[in-house]
């Protein structure tokens, strides 16, 4: 009946909504861990090379600075600055200057860099060093990735209510067409009574003024039907002669 189609698609949208929300959590949670597990080991690779630029400048001759070069070069993925105590630029990896406003843009980028993430190196000699570094592109990516499955679970809920809004019309519609019809059907045996009795009075009584009247109105009747009936039912198409017809 009605009343339990009713209630299957009231329990669908909250299974719909329940099932968004799980989705939406387990997204957010898993993003979460896999972020900060990810900046975690940006910071040890960065820490890495911190002390591998310590160690170059180093008085030490039993360094490997092979070993370091190497561990210097190896990253290629986190934009990265090293300054002196005045914050002046000692060293860059993985940023792209522009042609114009070279000094402006190196400032701007320090600062930009010194708010985010900073490691300090403590050299022999008693001065210190400074490195700034942004996150990866990876990293920035996986920022990124909750709130584009956010925008999933989203669009999944509004396709979901959608769909559920349009089976609702639809089958409100069959309902409208099914009374429609039925009703056309109940008129149809009533109004070809009338029509006949009227054909009978017209023989019995030619010359009445009223008759003739009623006539009009059971066929009007007739024609009510009959558009009761058509409802739902594919039009039928025809050609015709658009200038007569405007």
């Amino acid at each position: 009946d009605m009343k339990s189609i009713y209630d299957s698609r009231q329990r669908l949208k909250f299974v719909f909504i329940f099932t968004a929300i799980l989705i939406a959590i387990a997204s957010l949670v898993v993003s979460d861990m896999l972020i900060k597990d990810l900046a975690q080991e940006e910071r040890q690779k960065m820490e890495v090379w911190a002390e591998a630029t310590r160690l170059t400048a180093s008085k030490n001759t039993a360094v490997d600075l092979s070993l370091v070069l190497k561990i210097l070069e190896g990253n290629t993925t986190i934009p990265v600055v090293l300054c002196n105590d005045k914050d002046s630029i000692m060293f860059v990896k993985n940023i792209s200057f522009p042609e114009n406003d070279v000094e402006e843009f190196k400032k701007v980028k320090v600062k930009e860099l010194k708010s985010k993430n900073t490691i300090v190196i403590d050299m022999e000699d008693g001065t210190f060093q400074y490195v700034y570094y942004d996150d990866s592109v990876i990293l920035k990516r996986l920022l990124i990735y909750p709130y584009a499955q956010l925008t999933v679970v989203f669009v999944f809920i509004v396709i979901a209510f959608l769909a559920l809004a349009s089976t609702k019309k639809a089958e409100q519609n069959k309902v409208w067409v099914g009374l429609s019809k039925e009703t056309a059907h109940q008129l149809g045996t009533p109004i070809s009574s009338l029509m006949a009795w009227t054909e009978l009075l017209k023989s019995a009584y030619p010359s009445d003024n009223l008759i003739p009247c009623m006539t009009e109105d059971v066929a009007r009747l007739q024609m009510i039907a009959n558009r009761f009936s058509k409802i739902g039912s594919a039009p039928e198409m025809e050609q015709v002669d658009l200038g007569k017809l405007l």
